[in-house]
């Protein structure tokens, strides 16, 4: 009996598992994608950070200045992700409860926000190496960077 319910499950188990794959793969490039972007963002003020220390701004001060900015555009890409992924959730569920299925249990956003975290905690660090490097080099270096 066993083996007839496995084998019964295992093409959804088996989708079960590529949509887990896509989803993790989906993860780890936003993830690449966010520290990218963000990385970029921080290292093309460089010239303006070595201004800032050469007019007597403390270093501290300028990596929360840039921490700050920077964690603008992470709250706004959190919270706009979040929204459309609520929507589409709800969007889906709306869908597949007229084709006779249930709704999915509200199990998964544990899921949801363990990604939206790992996102932001990525994010965060992409913004501070950069800065923080940047707040170390010499002023008239910084200058010449252009």
């Amino acid at each position: 009996m066993e083996a007839l319910v496995d084998d019964a499950v295992a093409p959804l188990r088996m989708t079960a598992w590529l949509i887990s794959c896509f989803g993790l793969f989906a993860v780890v490039l936003a993830a690449l994608g966010i520290y990218g972007v963000v990385a970029y963002a921080a290292s093309r003020r460089t010239c303006e950070i070595g201004v800032r220390i050469a007019l007597g701004a403390r270093p501290a001060d300028v990596l929360r200045l840039m921490m700050r900015r920077g964690g603008r555009l992470v709250i706004t890409g959190l919270a706009l992700g979040l929204t459309l992924s609520v929507g589409m959730t709800m969007l889906l569920s709306g869908a597949a409860a007229e084709e006779g299925a249930e709704a999915p249990a509200a199990d998964g956003w544990w899921l949801v926000g363990l990604t939206i975290l790992l996102l932001a905690l990525v994010a965060l660090a992409a913004g501070w190496v950069p800065a923080r490097r940047a707040t170390r080099t010499d002023p008239v270096v910084a200058l010449r960077h252009n």
